[in-house]
């Protein structure tokens, strides 16, 4: 489809529509879940941007490691996510 860089690759498989049923779904689900966190702001809503963030992130970490990461290396990435999303 003429995609000629890493994200016009990304945006054939994750399209605009599969990311709005992501947020979607992850809304629908956090409001199911919501009334179990005594702080409102542990269980926002989702929006297209983290989604997006997390897929880059998810991405970012595959690509890096080729799949040959230990628990320490994971520990690492994962703070990294949550610094993302501060």
């Amino acid at each position: 489809k003429g995609a000629k860089t890493v994200s016009d690759c990304w945006n054939l498989v994750f399209t605009d529509e599969i990311i709005e049923l992501i947020c979607r779904y992850t809304k629908v689900y956090n409001s199911e879940i919501s009334s179990g966190y005594q702080n409102p702001s542990d269980c926002r809503p989702t929006s297209v941007t983290e989604i997006r963030a997390v897929n880059g992130l998810l991405y970012g970490i595959g690509f890096l490691h080729g799949g040959s990461m230990n628990i320490q290396d994971l520990g690492v990435q994962m703070a990294l996510v949550q610094n993302t999303f501060k």
